[in-house]
């Protein structure tokens, strides 16, 4: 089986929101690190919401069948339309030594 990393980038203090819902959707852990946007002034609004430079980046490496699961949860319960403005998206991984996904 396939395995992908999930990344969810939301603003500063959601990661642990992040990580319960992720959890609850079948995650077995992450990784939180802090971030900071680089986006310049001019872009500053992107689709309505304001950027915000401060931010924390959620890893998660799951086996493809929870990938779509735990990526719909984590956009319907803190997605852009909420306060922890997050965006998620996955990477296909070639090989994953040291832990069991």
């Amino acid at each position: 089986m396939e395995n992908y990393m999930i990344f969810a980038i939301c603003h500063h203090g959601y990661a642990g929101d992040i990580m319960t819902i992720a959890r609850k959707a079948g995650a077995k852990g992450g990784t939180i690190l802090k971030a900071r946007g680089s986006a310049g002034k001019e872009v500053a609004k992107f689709f309505g919401i304001t950027i915000q430079p401060e931010k924390e980046m959620v890893m998660i490496i799951v086996p493809e069948n929870l990938k779509e699961n735990i990526m719909k949860a984590i956009v319907q319960n803190a997605g852009v339309q909420t306060e922890a403005h997050a965006i998620t998206f996955s990477i296909k991984l070639d090989q994953v030594i040291g832990i069991n996904v």
